[in-house]
């Protein structure tokens, strides 16, 4: 063996390889060089393969890889000696080298050549992408199936987790559920039987018992049978209800009545339902007898608040929280004139209240419910009511509060004092007319007295003057005669003053004695009489036609004269002159009037025109005592009527008048253009 190294490494007289290249320094040195970059890289690449291999065990083919390996160490090692024989002819090494890197390449090859079908069967880099992209689409296909999967079991858990706490839920429910009918059972606050629809009584608890005066064990030897104990004429009910039973397992409660075990009868209400067994069904019975009691009780007393109201002479309505009418007795209807159906309903305000009134009731019933305090509840007020053609009438009303929890309830009590009221106005009336009579009387007395009184010294006044006149009247001078003259015109009218005031005086306790009266034919009779006084004058009278109403001849006569003869005096400086007398409608209702077209007034003073001796003109320019207007207004008072005039100085003047009270609903116009004189 050591002969064999030995001649592996001797040279045997051969010379270095350097030789071959002249030992040239360059040469050398390339060769050196290139042969040693060559050996270390073949010397690491082996150890990187290895390096691979292990830590990628998955590779395929590394058996491959380990040949490769040890292919290139040898070749490695070839390219050594190439440097090593660059000094030391050792060929014989060199070239078992060599033999070895052939022995190591030949299987390499051959192996290569077997391997390049299974090589070209690896996937191209777009294969392994398209591969990828696939296996991508596949994991995410299959996590979408996996998170559906779980989904669809999560919502599955939860549908299970869902019916077992439902089923737990039914269950405590059921289990208080029975509790408390149970208690319900035990309690004794409504009776409560299980029965089967052929009339047996399995169980009943001890308020059905007490009601029907059996004990329990009664039902438990079968002596109660719900069919035994209903009378007759109820039973055709219980028959409906067992047919609604069969079919919707529920019968909806009825009244009826149980025999008791003493033969006396209670009335119930019955309310059944069926159990698991369609024949079999639990009934809850509640006794009536107390609420028959309060029904027939109520019954009783509504008939009685029937009689009353029916019965009763005044008005009787009753009134709920909102202030509507909810009842409305007969006396109301006559009242009022409503029939009950127009006024059920409807609020009391709108229906019964003057529009004048109705604000202020609505803020008072308004203000009672928020303090309870008001001017009208239990207060006896007078008010005025309306009826249903919109006459208003005095009435007396007393409210009472009927409800005092709860919403509330009012009952009106409303009593027409008109006839009341006309009663007490006719006893002032009377007491004023005495006082009045007495007044006048002791007027007139007094007024003859002054006239009496008067008289004596203006007929002294007046006779002595004219006997001065007669005796003297060649002596006296001018100035003598004229102030003889004034006084004998003065105590004419003065004369003229007292037989007025005597006449007004006699208006005032002169009873009016009303019948038919031509006014038409009056009027021309009045105007025929001024004419004969003052024949000189041309006035053009108009009177209309077929004017008759009823009063008192003489005192129409006086009216008559009165305006006339004012109408003839305020013309007497107008050329065309002319009286009118007719009559108007204002308002649907007649007013006669006597217009002119004279001097006229000024309507700032037309407050004065009706007062005696109040005068609107000078003495000097139209005569007269003032007494005439007056005595008009008086005369139409007497009437029951009413007189007004219009006037404008020096375009004429226009006086209206009234004879009734009918005629006294007429309206007079505004204050600026009329005025109304009473």
């Amino acid at each position: 063996m050591s002969d064999l190294l030995q001649h592996l490494l001797s040279s045997d007289g051969f010379m270095p390889h350097g030789y071959c290249y002249l030992w040239d320094p360059g040469l050398v040195r390339l060769h050196l060089a290139s042969d040693a970059l060559i050996a270390l890289s073949y010397t690491s690449i082996p150890f990187t393969l290895a390096y691979v291999v292990r830590k990628r065990k998955d590779i395929p083919f590394d058996w491959m890889i380990l040949c490769f390996g040890l292919f290139i160490i040898a070749c490695g090692a070839t390219h050594y000696m190439e440097i090593w024989t660059l000094w030391r002819p050792t060929y014989w090494l060199s070239g078992i080298i060599k033999a070895v890197t052939a022995l190591a390449s030949v299987p390499t090859a051959i192996l290569l050549i077997r391997l390049v079908p299974n090589a070209l069967a690896i996937p191209t880099p777009q294969q392994l992408h398209k591969a990828n992209e696939e296996l991508s689409r596949a994991h995410a296909a299959l996590e979408e199936r996996v998170l559906q999967r779980t989904a669809e079991l999560t919502r599955k858990n939860e549908e299970l987790a869902a019916e077992i706490a439902e089923r737990k839920r039914v269950q405590e429910a059921l289990a208080r559920s029975e509790l408390r009918f149970r208690r319900l059972l035990d309690a004794g606050i409504i009776g409560i039987i299980t029965a089967d629809i052929h009339g047996n009584i399995m169980e009943a608890n001890d308020a059905f018992l007490q009601m029907v005066g059996y004990s329990t064990d009664d039902v438990r030897s079968g002596k109660v049978r719900w069919d035994a104990m209903t009378p007759e004429e109820w039973r055709h009910l219980d028959d409906r209800a067992i047919q609604q039973l069969q079919v919707t397992g529920t019968a909806a409660a009825w009244e009826k009545e149980y025999f008791r075990k003493d033969g006396a009868r209670v009335p119930i209400l019955l309310g059944v339902t069926i159990l698991d067994s369609p024949a079999e069904c639990v009934a809850f019975v509640v006794d009536l007898t107390e609420r028959k009691r309060a029904e027939a009780a109520l019954r009783e007393s509504e008939a009685r608040k029937t009689a009353v109201m029916e019965a009763a002479l005044d008005a009787i309505l009753l009134l709920d929280h909102e202030g509507k009418i909810i009842d409305f007795n007969p006396a109301a209807q006559k009242t009022f004139g409503y029939a009950g159906a127009e006024v059920l309903g409807r609020p009391l305000g709108e229906m019964l209240i003057p529009s004048s009134e109705r604000e202020r009731h609505q803020d008072g019933f308004r203000h009672y419910l928020e303090t309870a305090q008001g001017s009208v509840v239990s207060e006896r007020v007078e008010v005025t009511a309306m009826r249903k053609d919109g006459t208003e009438f005095p009435a007396e009303v007393a409210v009472v509060r009927i409800r005092s929890q709860g919403p509330a309830i009012f009952t009106g009590y409303i009593r027409d004092i008109t006839l009341r009221r006309k009663a007490a106005e006719a006893e002032m009336l009377r007491a004023a007319k005495e006082a009045a009579e007495e007044a006048n009387a002791e007027l007139e007395a007094f007024s003859y007295s002054v006239a009496h009184d008067l008289r004596t010294p203006l007929r002294a006044i007046n006779g002595f003057s004219s006997a001065l006149l007669e005796d003297l009247g060649d002596k006296l001078n001018p100035e003598a005669r004229d102030h003889l003259n004034r006084i004998m015109i003065g105590a004419d009218r003065m004369a003229h003053l007292i037989d007025a005031l005597l006449g007004l005086a006699r208006l005032t306790r002169t009873d009016p004695r009303p019948e038919r009266v031509d006014l038409t034919q009056l009027a021309h009779s009045v105007m025929a009489q001024i004419r004969s006084v003052d024949a000189r004058r041309t006035v053009e009278f108009v009177a209309a036609e077929g004017l008759v109403d009823q009063g008192d001849p003489q005192l129409l006569r006086a009216l008559m004269e009165n305006l006339l003869g004012n109408a003839w005096k305020f013309t007497a400086k107008q050329d065309d002159a002319r009286i009118e007398f007719g009559r108007e409608e204002y308002d649907g209702m007649p007013a006669y009037y006597v217009r002119d077209n004279g001097a006229g007034f000024d309507m700032t003073h037309v407050g004065k025109l009706f007062a005696p001796f109040r005068r609107l003109h000078a003495a000097e320019d139209y005569e007269g005592t003032g007494i005439g207007l007056a005595t008009v207004h008086r005369i139409v008072r007497r009437h029951g009527g009413r007189i007004w005039a219009e006037g404008r100085e020096n375009l004429g003047a226009i006086f209206h008048f009234t004879l009734s009270a009918a005629q006294q609903a007429a309206k007079v116009p505004g204050a600026r253009s009329w005025m109304q004189a009473r």
